[in-house]
């Protein structure tokens, strides 16, 4: 070596040469660990990661995925026993516990067992097959959710693509011209349309249009809005069935002082407002619009102006019908549906495909008996979790979409106490009344009075300040949060109503509050048991 260097040997010669020879042994061990240390670390990268189907074997092979759990209680048993590894540092363990959090939030629509994965598609026509999807068929459709796939396909021919077209060129032309919903003279029609001018605003009275539409201002204000909406035209609905469903709906309502369609119609303008000036339809699908709107035109339909603690205890037929569990929601449902049925001319949803058709239904359900006032604070915690769970981002996944809507049409219909004053007491005093026609009738029949049902010991001014602090500020707070455009008109008025119901409190005399018998506890009692 020193032969061949010219200047003699490098510096570090002399140091290897004069040092131990251990040092030299502890040195080359050193250097062949690095070298190896390299070459894994070479092959390792240059080796591709595992196909999907290449990790499931690996982790089959570990028993690390079971047949009889769901894919996301596998992820969770693999992701788990990756954990345990005390050689992983926090970084590496990081994403691994995210992971595992991620699926313990997942929906119970996807606890499906891995073996039944299979009935959810379409199998081979053998025997064998036949034989397991059907038993797959019946475990899905009868113990989850998911209905399985429909195994009976459908060939799309040249002949059914024209029709379908011809079908939808007929569509369009019937649709060119709007009309109205009922016929009019001109006098009529420009005070409809002047009464409906403000409709986007809060402050507009609904009972201006039930006088010039001559008692009509469900049917009125719902065609204005579903064509505002332009819903008719996107989901092509037929506009004379949605006429007949129109006028169907509104002649279901009784002649009630309170839960008639005048309220229906206010409950609906609400939920437009909702809609618009809150921003919730930016949240929402044209299908999830279409059911809130509908719901809220359909939420009291056939309701007799009697609570449903009073059909619990006066063993009526609605209450022998729906087994005492939210029977007058259940009710308005089954009148609306089973006329449907019944009559295909008033069935709006035809012109729906069968899946959408069958969403409207669902949601419109799940809505109508989420307004039972015994489910309020179940709503408020949903709601709540909810938002604070991911703000206003996470309404957009499906199942959160559900709590949404749900509370969207629940607020609409607890929202008179945040209305104009004049508004707000005008409904306060209707509720009274028919709640005073229910204290008489079960004074009749021997039942006992319903609290804030009694004619003799009920102040409307107390009654009103309990309900506004106990349960309609609380949760239009949380509404607010979730819709951040509607505080200043809601939450301000709604300040100034509980003012002035406490001004007028303050004012009552004094021989009327000692009549008095029910405490700020009994009253919120009421509304959430009997309401």
């Amino acid at each position: 070596f020193t032969m061949n260097c010219v200047d003699g040997p490098p510096w570090w010669w002399d140091v290897v040469r004069q040092s131990h020879p251990l040092a030299m042994f502890v040195a080359g061990i050193m250097a062949g660990c690095i070298l190896t240390i390299l070459l894994i670390r070479l092959r390792i990268f240059s080796n591709k990661n595992p196909t999907l189907s290449e990790a499931i074997e690996i982790l089959e092979a570990n028993e690390l995925i079971k047949p009889n759990l769901s894919p996301s209680e596998n992820a969770k048993l693999a992701l788990s026993k990756l954990a345990e590894d005390r050689r992983l540092s926090s970084s590496t363990k990081a994403p691994i516990l995210y992971a595992m959090a991620v699926l313990r939030s997942e929906l119970v629509l996807m606890n499906i067992p891995v073996g039944l994965w299979n009935g959810l598609e379409a199998t081979s026509p053998s025997s064998e097959n036949q034989q397991r999807s059907s038993v797959q068929d019946w475990i899905l459709s009868s113990f989850s959710p998911i209905q399985p796939a429909s195994r009976t396909g459908r060939k799309c021919t040249l002949r059914g693509v024209a029709l379908g077209l011809r079908f939808a060129l007929r569509l369009r032309t019937a649709s060119k011209g709007t009309g109205f919903v009922f016929d009019a003279d001109a006098a009529t029609m420009n005070a409809i349309n002047a009464a409906l001018e403000g409709v986007n605003e809060w402050d507009w009275s609904v009972w201006e249009l039930a006088e010039v539409t001559h008692g009509r201002p469900l049917q009125t204000l719902g065609w204005h809005l579903l064509h505002k909406w332009n819903l008719v035209d996107r989901l092509h609905l037929d506009r004379d069935v949605l006429r007949n469903w129109l006028v169907f709906v509104e002649g279901l309502y009784l002649k009630n002082p309170y839960h008639n369609n005048v309220h229906a119609a206010d409950v609906l303008h609400c939920l437009h407002y909702f809609l618009r000036k809150g921003e919730a339809a930016e949240l929402l699908d044209d299908l999830s619009t279409l059911s809130l709107l509908l719901a809220a035109m359909m939420h009291d339909a056939g309701h007799d102006g009697f609570n449903n603690s009073y059909h619990q205890h006066a063993l009526t037929s609605r209450a022998l019908t729906f087994n005492d569990q939210s029977v007058q929601e259940n009710n308005h449902c089954a009148t609306v549906f089973c006329g449907m049925h019944c009559h295909p001319n008033i069935n709006v949803l035809n012109s729906l495909a069968p899946e959408q058709a069958a969403e409207v239904r669902r949601l419109v359900i799940l809505t109508v008996l989420a307004t039972d006032m015994k489910l309020h604070f179940n709503n408020l915690h949903d709601f709540k979790a909810v938002m604070e769970s991911g703000g206003r981002r996470s309404w957009f996944r499906d199942s959160h979409r559900d709590t949404l809507c749900v509370n969207l049409l629940h607020a609409a219909d607890l929202s008179n106490p945040c209305r104009p004053f004049p508004l707000a007491v005008r409904w306060a005093e209707r509720i009274m009344d028919e709640n005073f026609h229910q204290g008489d009738e079960e004074k009749r029949l021997g039942l006992p009075v319903s609290p804030l049902c009694a004619r003799d010991s009920t102040v409307l001014s107390t009654a009103q300040i309990a309900f506004i602090t106990y349960v309609i500020e609380p949760y239009y707070q949380v509404l607010c949060d979730v819709l951040p455009m509607l505080k200043g008109p809601l939450m301000e008025q709604l300040g100034r109503n509980l003012a002035a119901w406490r001004e007028i409190e303050a004012t009552s005399p004094s021989a009327m509050k000692s009549r008095w018998a029910l405490d700020f506890e009994d009253i919120l009692f009421y509304y959430i048991l009997y309401i």
